[in-house]
């Protein structure tokens, strides 16, 4: 298990720092919690709580993520003076360490709830959380000018599965996918032999892990596949690390010429 370092609370204790200056950090989008509620859930991270407005904290764990009815449910073995605290706290603060990467957020009205086996608390699924990425997992998108696209082989096929990239970091893209009954990128699928393409740089091949899927529009014409990148080759992490410069570096000079 991984265990976040008591001292990265340091400067939570108002409520303020969740929501100001840290936009690029935030994910909002409700599937995408979900999703990295219970990646914390099934890696048994370890979660430091704090309850803003007093001393209490408690290091626990998420033992289950109800997307049905809009709740996460805590470990809260806990002596009842610390019980109390999180129960009364208007708003409690949760940080984890996944991968060595921050992840925190915060739930509102927190409340114990009855369990055969063990003490737990339960509270709904919080609007939004802070991933604090390493740099190497900065994620830009590409101008629709310039598109960067994934060849996905098809079984039987010769023409791949050609994808557009909607994202990228170092370790993973979001894909557009295009609707199709035989499409291999199925919700934690794992593709072999796939072929990366970025304006700029050499093609690559890679293996790409699915690990969420949910439909793009209404049309029903593409999903959005969030996907991890595996079996990188010798010198495809600079490739990816000089397009993302490059993205950013056109990007501000747009941003300067609209000034």
């Amino acid at each position: 298990m991984q265990q976040a370092d008591m001292n990265v609370l340091a400067h939570d204790n108002d409520d303020e720092s969740l929501d100001d200056g840290f936009e690029r950090f935030r994910i909002e989008e409700p599937y995408e919690i979900v999703a990295l509620a219970r990646e914390l859930r099934d890696r048994r991270t370890l979660l430091t709580l704090h309850a803003t407005g007093t001393d209490a904290t408690l290091v626990t764990a998420l033992l289950d993520v109800r997307e049905d009815v809009g709740e996460l449910v805590f470990d809260f073995a806990a002596d009842q003076r610390r019980r109390r605290a999180f129960v009364e706290a208007q708003r409690v603060l949760a940080v984890a360490l996944l991968d060595r990467i921050r992840i925190q957020f915060a739930v509102e009205g927190l409340r114990e709830a009855a369990d055969p086996h063990l003490p737990v608390a339960v509270a709904a699924i919080p609007e939004f959380m802070l991933r604090f990425q390493r740099r190497g997992d900065f994620r830009v998108q590409p101008f629709k000018s310039e598109p960067a696209t994934v060849d996905v082989p098809v079984n039987g096929e010769r023409k791949p599965l050609r994808c557009e990239i909607a994202d990228i970091s170092a370790t993973g893209v979001a894909l557009f996918v295009p609707a199709r009954a035989d499409s291999p990128l199925t919700e934690h699928s794992l593709v072999t032999n796939c072929t990366i393409s970025l304006p700029g740089q050499p093609q690559f091949p890679c293996t790409i892990e699915v690990c969420y899927l949910k439909p793009e529009g209404t049309t029903g014409k593409q999903s959005r596949a969030g996907c991890r990148l595996h079996d990188l080759p010798p010198g495809a992490a600079r490739s990816v690390q000089q397009f993302i410069l490059h993205v950013e570096r056109k990007r501000r000079a747009i941003e300067r010429r609209e000034d």
